[in-house]
């Protein structure tokens, strides 16, 4: 089981791991251009399985990623831009985010 599969919904649409419907709606029309950031290991295996997760749930979007080392080499932050086409997609990418492992945070 996925890890949005597991993940615990409040009353508000949301989990401790993605924004609310309700604060995604609040703030954004849909569709709409949205970002997210994920950082995490310095690795070639992170930033794939950052790729492939965000890929396969935007679909038919394509997303643009791009990498930058943190200063010291040990972490990336992966900036990935897509077209949202829902709140429940945004939802769905941060959901599977939170499952690569190496992650160490997702803004």
């Amino acid at each position: 089981m996925s890890d949005a599969e597991d993940a615990t919904q409040d009353p508000a649409g949301g989990s401790p791991r993605a924004p609310s419907l309700e604060s995604l709606e609040a703030v954004h029309t849909f569709p709409t251009a949205f970002i997210v950031k994920a950082v995490g290991a310095n690795t070639k295996a992170f930033s794939q399985v950052v790729e492939q997760c965000v890929r396969d749930t935007v679909q038919p979007a394509i997303p643009v990623f791009t990498s930058r080392p943190s200063r010291n080499g040990s972490y990336q932050s992966i900036t990935i831009e897509f077209r949202a086409a829902t709140p429940q997609q945004v939802q769905a990418v941060y959901l599977e985010l939170h499952g690569v492992e190496g992650l160490k945070m997702l803004l």
